[in-house]
């Protein structure tokens, strides 16, 4: 399935502030004003290109959040 890069509005980068993007087979396409679709082990980056990367994690009842390791350390 196609995946594609979308800003995920939950938190910003623990480096550098900036927003993040996630890269998820859940399309912009299908998301709406209240609600955004991700799935857990979605990459993470950062949009500022400050390096960090990381996944997201999901519970059962859809809060979406991204893990605090930078994977590249």
């Amino acid at each position: 399935m196609k995946k594609e890069w979308k800003v995920f509005m939950g938190e910003d980068c623990p480096n550098c502030g900036d927003n993040l993007e996630v890269l998820s087979e859940c399309l912009e396409e299908d998301d709406t004003d209240s609600e955004k679709w991700f799935m857990d082990g979605d990459d993470v980056k950062c949009c500022a290109d400050c390096g960090f990367i990381s996944s997201l994690s999901v519970s059962d009842d859809g809060y979406a959040w991204v893990q605090d390791e930078d994977i590249d350390d």
